[in-house]
């Protein structure tokens, strides 16, 4: 079966980061319902060296990524974990 390219319009970037912060917004309360205070610690410290970070923006993006990782670890679901927009298969198709 041929493979469709990818065309990015305004609707599939616009559906892309709404089904993306579905996900992270859903993935955040989980965390907070299952980690509580401990996530709110870890993103706190990681959100204070993004803060003061003072380098170029590129140099921030290992940063956002371990934010990310720590929102996902932290929510405790293996569903989560695996989901496609979580793991690098977010493209729209």
């Amino acid at each position: 079966m041929a493979r469709s390219s990818t065309r990015w319009t305004i609707r599939t970037v616009r559906d892309h980061y709404k089904l993306y912060g579905l996900i992270y917004g859903f993935t955040v309360k989980e965390a907070l319902k299952r980690s509580g205070d401990v996530l709110v610690e870890h993103l706190s410290a990681i959100a204070g060296e993004i803060e003061s970070n003072g380098r170029p923006p590129t140099d921030v993006v290992p940063l956002l990524l371990r934010f990310q990782t720590t929102m996902i670890d932290l929510a405790q679901s293996s569903r989560i974990k695996s989901g496609p927009a979580l793991n690098g298969d977010d493209r729209p198709r």
